[in-house]
């Protein structure tokens, strides 16, 4: 019992560990619910769960776990032996760097600056904000110095400071320099340090300060410039294609075009369209799905017509042009998200499969489903139409149970 206990607590923790963001909820009897946020989790001494707040002290389950249950889609929750109920629910956080292509370093501070949080007034006050996943996996005692510098200098040390957090600057139009920390969890300024650049620092450290000023100053204006001239729309695709988008750009598909929606909402409801065909496709019930932000003008993108907006309810246009790299702004911040398929409501799958062998057996049809488990030319593992022995539709059973359901509505 206890070793599928571990190898339980081990699954979890690795489907958790997609995640970039971690709201806990711990409740235990007699005692009010505490929520806290998390940027990562661990197994400590195989029994006990540790929670890692980035770049502050940590926090444990207060006592071994005894039980694990999914709490809903990307939510578990661990049962401690003091009955204490810690539920733990998975996201990914839009604006974080994914670690394995972060390449950032300490030694050029500008090459950590978080974009989607930095911005510019008119008046070219600047709030500039670290984003220190760029920095990727760093040692146990990098780390520490960090956790320690903001602990000491920047007023950290107290537990009300010791949430996920990070490092901001600000430089004043009187040209006053704040830095200090901020709060992950509230997005907001949390502390206040003011410096001055030949007195606080070294002349090294005062050279890389003024160098990053610099460079945020000259790109968040020019991000500025082209919020107002431009849309950002979003392509989404899988984690692997990434790479190749960064050294390539993005290139149409086979039908010439490019696809793309308003939001990342609507990116994702595509993809729960699609998520059957993704999930063979892919062979993995868990999907890393990369959103690429796209400046473009409105007058060169297309409303597109191909899908049913009764069944994905939202709108996708399309760019019929290659987008070279460097027309794709700031891809150190594009948001990689976790996506999993693999806590479904069956229920709600079965009744909908009822309903549409219902409704085409009205029309004269039957409705085949593919028992394979694995994705294969000939056999997609989707569903068939078929009528009087002849295939009508999903000759390779490629058809996705929304697709069935469209056939049936047209």
């Amino acid at each position: 019992m206890k070793t599928n206990t571990n190898n339980n607590i081990a699954a979890v923790v690795d489907i958790l560990s997609r995640y970039n963001w971690l709201t806990v909820t711990a409740e235990a009897a007699g005692k009010e619910p505490q929520t806290f946020h998390a940027t990562g989790i661990n197994t400590h001494m195989r029994d006990f769960i540790a929670f890692d707040r980035q770049c502050a002290t940590g926090f444990y389950t207060d006592n071994v776990i005894m039980d694990i249950a999914a709490a809903g889609e990307n939510a578990f929750t661990f049962l401690t032996a003091s009955g204490t109920a810690y539920t733990v629910t998975g996201e990914n956080k839009a604006g974080f760097t994914h670690r394995e292509t972060a390449t950032g370093s300490l030694d050029n501070p500008a090459s950590l600056i978080d974009w989607s949080r930095s911005d510019i007034d008119v008046k070219e006050n600047m709030l500039v904000v670290l984003d220190l996943r760029k920095l990727g996996v760093i040692s146990n005692v990098e780390y520490s110095c960090i956790k320690n510098y903001m602990d000491i200098y920047l007023g950290g040390l107290s537990i009300k400071n010791q949430v996920c957090r990070t490092i901001y600057i600000e430089a004043a139009s009187n040209q006053q320099i704040t830095v200090g920390l901020f709060n992950l969890e509230h997005e907001q300024k949390m502390t206040a340090v003011f410096v001055n650049l030949e007195t606080s620092y070294t002349e090294d450290e005062a050279e890389k300060l003024k160098r990053l000023l610099e460079v945020a100053s000259e790109e968040l204006k020019e991000i500025k410039n082209m919020e107002n001239r431009t849309k950002t729309y979003y392509h989404y695709t899988l984690k692997d294609n990434i790479y190749g988008i960064i050294k390539d750009g993005l290139k149409p598909g086979d039908d010439g075009l490019i696809y793309l929606c308003k939001s990342i909402e609507d990116c994702n409801k595509f993809i729960k369209a699609n998520r059957q065909l993704l999930q063979l496709a892919t062979g993995s019930s868990v999907l890393e799905i990369a959103y690429i932000p796209i400046e473009l003008d409105p007058a060169d993108v297309e409303e597109s017509h191909d899908h049913n907006k009764d069944l994905i309810r939202c709108n996708a246009y399309t760019y019929d042009k290659p987008i070279p790299r460097e027309k794709i702004p700031f891809l150190d911040k594009i948001p990689l998200y976790t996506i999993s398929f693999d806590i479904i409501d069956e229920k709600e799958i079965k009744a909908r499969e009822d309903k549409a062998r219902k409704q085409l057996a009205k029309q004269g049809y039957s409705l085949k489903k593919s028992r394979s488990k694995t994705y294969t030319v000939n056999d997609c593992g989707g569903y068939m139409i078929v009528q009087d022995g002849i295939i009508q539709a999903g000759e390779r059973f490629n058809m996705t149970l929304e697709e069935v359901e469209k056939f049936i509505a047209e």
